[in-house]
Parts: C-alpha cells; sequence; structure tokens
C-alpha cells in the first residue's frame, strides 16, 4: 500500500531523524559523481530521439548550458502530462517507447519513466547523464523517486533534475544542487529552494510535501554502471548501491544481497 501525501508530510520529523543518525555513507572512498561509471553516446537511436524531438531546438540556440539542460527537463516533463496515469510495460524502456507509449494512451507514467526520457534526451545531446533511484529507508520498497542527474561543465559538477515536476533545487546562495547537496542540506537543516522551472499551473503544488518527499528518499540510493540508449532493458547491467554507514548487516553477505535484490516502487 502507497503512503499518501499527508502521511509523508506528517512523519517528516521522523525522516529527518533517520536521515541525521545515517548522515554518513558506508564508502567514503567511492566517489559517487565519478567513479566506475560510464556514457555511451553511440546508439543511432539516439540520434533518431535528438532528430524526431528536435531536442537542439527545444534545448535552445545559446551558450547558455544551464538553461539548456532546464529547457530539456522542462520539455520531458510536458510531454509526458496528462491528467490520467498509465503503467509502462513494454519490455524495452527507453524514451522513444515511453513517449509513444505516453502519446497514444495519453497517459501520464511513473517518475522513473520520466527520467529515463530526460536522461537519454541529454545523451543524445552529448551531456553526461544518468538516472539515480532514490530509496527511502525500508527494506521493503513501496515509494520511492527516481531523479536524474547532468554534469554542467559551466559549473563544473552534477546537478539533479526532477523531471517528473520539472524541478531544480538552490540553496540560499542560489546555488542549483546535485543530490549529495541536497541531503546534506536538509541533514543540517539548511533552507533550500524549490524551484518549478516554467511548469505550467503550479499553484497546487506543495512544496513543503516535495521537501519531505525529499527527505524520506534521500536516505540511499541505486543507479547503472552504464547510461546509454535502452540501458534498463540489459540483463547484464551492473547495479552501484549507495547505502548510509552501519545500515547494512555486518559481515551477512546474504543480508546484504536481499536488501539490494530490491523491486523498485515508483509514483
Amino acid at each position: 500500500m502507497q503512503i499518501t501525501d499527508q502521511e509523508i508530510k506528517d512523519n517528516h520529523e521522523i525522516y529527518l531523524h533517520f536521515l541525521r543518525f545515517f548522515n554518513e555513507y558506508s564508502n567514503k572512498e567511492f566517489k559517487w559523481d565519478k567513479d566506475g561509471f560510464i556514457y555511451d553516446y553511440s546508439d543511432t537511436r539516439l540520434t533518431k530521439l535528438r532528430e524526431d524531438y528536435r531536442l537542439e531546438c527545444v534545448a535552445g540556440k545559446h551558450n547558455n548550458e544551464i538553461l539548456r539542460l532546464l529547457n530539456i527537463m522542462r520539455w520531458a516533463n510536458e510531454m509526458l502530462r496528462h491528467k490520467k496515469r498509465g503503467d509502462f510495460h513494454e519490455s524495452s524502456i527507453n524514451a522513444l517507447n515511453i513517449l509513444k507509449f505516453s502519446r497514444e494512451k495519453r497517459v501520464t507514467v511513473n517518475c522513473a519513466m520520466h527520467s529515463i526520457v530526460l536522461t537519454e534526451a541529454l545523451l543524445s545531446l552529448g551531456y553526461p547523464a544518468r538516472s539515480i533511484s532514490c530509496l527511502p529507508m525500508d527494506i521493503e520498497v513501496s515509494d520511492s523517486h527516481a531523479i536524474c542527474v547532468a554534469y554542467s561543465k559551466s559549473l563544473s559538477k552534477w546537478i539533479a533534475l526532477d523531471p517528473s515536476f520539472s524541478i531544480y533545487v538552490t540553496d540560499l546562495n542560489n546555488n542549483i544542487l546535485d543530490l549529495n547537496e541536497i541531503r546534506n542540506e536538509i541533514i543540517q537543516g539548511k533552507d533550500i529552494t524549490i524551484n518549478q522551472y516554467k511548469r505550467i499551473n503550479t499553484s497546487d503544488f506543495d512544496t513543503n510535501w516535495y521537501k519531505s518527499y525529499l527527505t524520506k528518499n534521500l536516505f540511499r540510493f541505486a543507479c547503472n554502471q552504464k547510461t546509454n540508449f535502452n540501458h534498463l532493458s540489459s540483463n547484464e547491467h551492473i547495479v552501484y548501491f549507495l547505502h548510509p554507514y552501519n545500515y547494512l548487516p555486518n559481515n551477512n553477505t546474504e543480508a546484504v544481497k536481499k536488501m539490494n535484490d530490491i523491486t523498485f516502487k515508483y509514483r
């Protein structure tokens, strides 16, 4: 049973307590932003995605890299925005199939599908990007989130882009944050700003709920080692997990395997 939005808001202090208690990662030497990740831009279907949806025009023919990234995020949000919800069940999970499914059925899809569309769209434009599963503390995951992270050369850092809501997050100095920075700002009790980039009808969006949702789901993370077109359809992909220190049972490989061998359930 999926937790309600009101329950997420009501449980904010509990999520915050455990996020602070498990604030450090188990592998401090692993650089989540660069170690071991692979990006493949060579698939001709990425070219088809870029050309069919005129993504160069969508990004904008200018040199402002951040605006280009935000414009593609907004496009991914708008292309998949419908009032009715539908479950995507195709065996080939990629941007072209997801966009076709959403258009033909007139339905929206979950956050993981949004993240894949944005990730592959950014790959088609030559930007390093990957989809990150943001997971709560729960062993049996009934509600998690997926966000895209993209590398900004102009900022020399990764930034978090949430195409489900066309959101990016900034700190008090208006710096765009990556997932780890958002997590740390929340742990330290600092104010973060939830920015909805040119999204239509934002008046009913509850930013307090979204902050609580992040507090719940930025507990641990999972990410494919390789990002390419149709990357989730491969049976041989490697998944990295990033767990907080002392979250996993010590010296119990079967328990660790069970905790990593999970089926993510997305909104």
